[in-house]
């Protein structure tokens, strides 16, 4: 029977002083492999721990490197205003990162109400942005609040809450604020000679001769409604599709022109008439038989007709004024009462000044002398200007009244 063989090895660190028996494997212990493997594998831990040590030490660069989006203030808290006055104001973005900022969106909490424009969507490190925020006070009052949400790629704060607070005071009943004014507006504009117009002519409307019309186009609204006159409607008729085709897309002719409106209304807001306009004439043709889909009647545009008196000195209606308002000084209003005469008490006169002051009292003197639908414009000429800017802002040649 075959035994195996054994030898007596010590093991290093054992004082026992007693033989370990070990089997032979044919394979002879090394230690100088044992220790280069043990010295690898420690090279290889203090390696690891060091690029460990490493990264976490640049972990406070590496987070600076991100874009940073931050405001002068997350809240605007405004004086209390009247209702109809609006609220503008202007935040002041920065990208306090080291990285572009890109600002993806902006929205509203009351897109009715709160409208947002934004200078640049992308800002390099240390640039700034302009956010103008315009909050439409109209049906509101009492302490209100508006938001505005600004999306970015700023990890830490993707969306940046902005806050406008305030109190809204109820307007009184003849107020208007520009905003309505401006979604009433229309042009109404005569064709006819500069002589014809100064003879007689529907309140409100602008004298541009026919052969200037396309020339003045830039004078115009695109947004908002015009309508055209001269003495028969074959001038305007003529000239719509021509406006139509430079993309005025809201043109129409009053069917008939002023013939028909005398037929139907007499001298109800016609101003500088001559005696020998006096009698009615009959209309040239038809009302009912040539009616095409930009005619409207004169039946439409008294439902919706209105005058806009501008009370300020001449000298400043001159150098501009709201596009169709006539002026008449804020202390010739009673007198311009007694000489209109035949105007409908029933329809809307609009009063401004500059500032909204003079024409609210002005206001006074047409509501006593029975005109329930005068209104003076809140705010007056500044306002509108804030809001809109110069749209809609005339500057007379002398052809307007």
């Amino acid at each position: 029977m075959l035994q195996s063989k054994t030898a007596c090895l010590c093991l290093p660190g054992r004082q026992t002083g007693l033989p370990v028996p070990v089997r032979q494997t044919g394979r002879s212990f090394d230690r100088r492999s044992f220790d280069r493997r043990s010295n690898m594998k420690l090279v290889g831990a203090i390696r690891t721990i060091g690029i460990a040590l490493i990264l976490l030490a640049g972990m406070p660069l590496l987070a600076l490197s991100v874009p940073r989006i931050c405001a002068d203030a997350d809240r605007y808290n405004f004086a209390p205003v009247i209702e109809g006055i609006a609220v503008i104001h202007t935040f002041i973005l920065r990208n306090t990162g080291d990285r572009p900022l890109e600002i993806e969106q902006v929205r509203t909490s009351c897109p009715a109400c709160t409208f947002a424009s934004l200078s640049k969507t992308t800002l390099a490190p240390g640039e700034e942005a302009t956010l103008r925020i315009l909050f439409d006070t109209t049906s509101r009052s009492g302490a209100c609040s508006t938001g505005v949400y600004v999306y970015s790629n700023d990890p830490r704060r993707p969306r940046l809450h902005l806050i406008l607070h305030g109190t809204i005071i109820p307007n009184k009943p003849y107020h208007m604020a520009a905003k309505e004014l401006y979604l009433d507006f229309y042009s109404l504009i005569d064709l006819r000679s500069m002589q014809e117009h100064a003879a007689g002519h529907l309140i409100g409307a602008v004298n541009i001769p026919y052969a200037e019309l396309l020339q003045s186009a830039d004078r115009l609204p695109r947004d908002h409604l015009i309508i055209l006159l001269c003495t028969d409607g074959e001038l305007s008729d003529r000239m719509v599709p021509h406006l139509r085709a430079a993309n005025f897309n809201h043109v129409w002719s009053l069917h008939g022109g002023l013939n028909h409106w005398q037929w139907q209304y007499g001298d109800q807001y016609l101003l500088k008439k001559n005696a020998v306009d006096a009698e009615r004439p009959a209309p040239t043709k038809d009302p009912f038989s040539e009616e095409r889909l930009y005619h409207i009647r004169a039946a439409q545009l008294r439902r919706f007709l209105h005058i806009i008196v501008d009370i300020r000195l001449p000298t400043e209606y001159a150098r501009s004024h709201i596009s169709g308002a006539i002026n008449v000084p804020h202390d010739e209003i009673s007198q311009w009462l007694n000489d209109l005469g035949n105007l409908p008490r029933c329809v809307p006169i609009i009063l401004y000044c500059r500032s909204g002051k003079k024409s609210a009292y002005a206001v006074q003197i047409l509501l006593a002398a029975g005109f329930g639908d005068a209104r003076s414009l809140l705010g007056g000429l500044i306002e509108w200007q804030r809001r809109f800017d110069q749209t809609l802002i005339f500057v007379s040649n002398g052809r307007e009244s």
